[in-house]
């Protein structure tokens, strides 16, 4: 209903039917993303870990964004898994499972990997050659800024503050290798 009634405004103000269906593809993606998020906060409140879920999607969000990694071949695929890390890093939160030294190296092998693989070019999200080299540069800026940030507080004894970084850096880790397997194992089959 909603998208006939869309449909039906945008054409009167005389937009093709391309533009309709990138409107439409934009504004889905838009309210996919406020479920998220509105999701993600929704679990903060229940697990009783608010402000370190705010503070996850506001260092996550643009590592992936610029970094990519695993994408799903359809939209709501996507924030299914997307809700499932949430809810599992919102438990985390609220267990605080981890802690020493391995969170040290753990950081710094996520932070790595990071630079390695990112940023991915999928099936799914192709990048231009430009916009590679950019969110390359981009991405790896932000993880030895989220790295150097994590030793500061580590060192004055912050270690809630750490977990928020290393979640971040852990799920982004995740989505590049799991794309990254997923790419190679394309390439195979079609080879």
């Amino acid at each position: 209903m909603l998208r006939k009634w869309l449909y039906k405004m945008l054409k009167e103000d005389g937009m093709s039917d391309d533009e309709v269906e990138i409107i439409e593809y934009g504004l889905y993606c838009f309210l996919l993303l406020a479920v998220g998020v509105i999701a993600a906060l929704a679990v903060g409140l229940i697990e009783g870990c608010m402000i370190y879920m705010v503070l996850f999607l506001s260092l996550f969000i643009p590592l992936r964004v610029y970094a990519g990694g695993a994408h799903m071949n359809s939209l709501w695929k996507c924030g299914i898994c997307s809700l499932a890390i949430i809810i599992v890093v919102g438990l985390a939160f609220k267990y605080d499972v981890g802690g020493g030294y391995m969170d040290i190296c753990l950081g710094l092998l996520c932070c790595g990997t990071i630079c390695i693989l990112a940023p991915q070019d999928t099936e799914t999200k192709r990048l231009y050659p430009s916009e590679k080299k950019r969110n390359a540069i981009i991405s790896r800026i932000l993880a030895v800024i989220y790295l150097l940030i994590f030793m500061l507080l580590y060192n004055i004894g912050k270690l809630q503050a750490c977990k928020v970084i290393l979640a971040s850096l852990i799920v982004e880790t995740i989505s590049l290798t799991s794309g990254y397997i997923s790419n190679v194992l394309r390439r195979k089959i079609k080879n």
